[in-house]
């Protein structure tokens, strides 16, 4: 039942968002958020390379260095997977899950549920909306009018490109095999330690160097009350999509990869587009949010319900 309610919350959420959006078009009243004076980023193109390369570099370099030193099973007993635990990846699944999934399905606790969720769920939305909205498209939309050769930009080519760029980093090709436990523990550790620490120096170089105002770099909460409705409302207009087209390419791209490099495109043109109308993180950090945190719950509840059936 509980699963059931998972399944059909976005659904819900689709049909009365766009309910609701439809209401306010027929009403006269605009869809979209007026336009933030807030235009062009006063950053140069080598402090995005910069931050950039720290985004590239440091999680690389750090993720190498720890699994380095870190040996494959210190303890000297099998990491595998627990024939007692309830799997959620079975092993004639195809192979194109989520490592988050695999790592979640071997030897299951609360502790691990916990640290997953806070990482999927707040650090790895917020700093993806930092690099890819505020630094990427930021850029990218200043600069529209040097780029397409147009006399005025307006933003929407640099929200379809960024869009574009964000889904496409979300390739995952099919695998025949994951990395053990311990190797995703200290792969998931290793990039939520660094992407705190690359946000802390991307924002000290914003904030010190080029003396941009917490406004410019897309910090400003004096609306953050709009800005969750608008995050919420981002969510209920595209998640729906982007579960369907995950649902219906699954199976034809089972052996070849993922679907997530194209069902990502229709949530990633709508976390751009609350950024483009807003020049504020919040709102696409929430809708991200909400994203990532929906998926975490729909495991967390299948993995109660195996357990619970287990148990029986």
């Amino acid at each position: 039942m509980l699963i059931r309610l998972l399944i059909l919350f976005p659904a819900a959420a689709f049909l009365l968002t766009w309910t609701f959006l439809a209401i306010r078009l027929a009403s006269g009243k605009g869809i979209l958020p007026k336009q933030n004076p807030l235009r062009r980023a006063r950053w140069r193109g080598d402090a995005c390379f910069l931050i950039l390369g720290a985004f590239v570099a440091i999680p690389s370099f750090a993720l190498a260095v720890m699994m380095f030193l870190s040996p494959e099973n210190p303890t000297g007993k099998s990491t595998g997977d627990s024939a007692e635990k309830p799997a959620l990846v079975q092993e004639n699944d195809s192979q194109t899950e989520h490592s988050a999934l695999v790592f979640l399905e071997k030897n299951p606790s609360p502790l691990k549920f916990l640290f997953m969720a806070s990482y999927i769920a707040l650090v790895a939305p917020f700093f993806e909306e930092f690099i890819f909205r505020l630094i990427i498209q930021g850029w990218f939309d200043a600069r529209e009018r040097e780029f397409f050769r147009k006399r005025r930009g307006n933003g929407w080519r640099s929200v379809i490109l960024v869009a574009l760029l964000f889904s496409f980093m979300h390739f995952r090709k099919a695998t025949p095999t994951y990395p053990s436990e311990h190797a995703l523990g200290v792969q998931f550790g290793t990039l939520a330690v660094t992407s705190i620490l690359v946000l802390a120096f991307s924002i000290w170089l914003l904030k010190g160097p080029l003396g941009l105002n917490w406004r410019e770099i897309g910090l400003d909460f004096r609306f953050w009350k709009k800005d969750l409705c608008l995050g919420a409302l981002g969510f209920g207009a595209a998640a729906e999509l982007t579960y369907l087209i995950q649902g219906i390419l699954a199976a034809p791209l089972k052996n070849y990869c993922a679907p997530d490099f194209i069902a990502l495109i229709p949530i990633a043109l709508v976390f751009g587009i609350l950024y483009w109308r807003t020049r504020r993180l919040l709102p696409g950090f929430t809708a991200h949010a909400i994203f990532n945190g929906f998926s975490i719950l729909q495991l967390f509840a299948l993995y109660l319900m195996k357990s619970t059936s287990l148990t029986l």
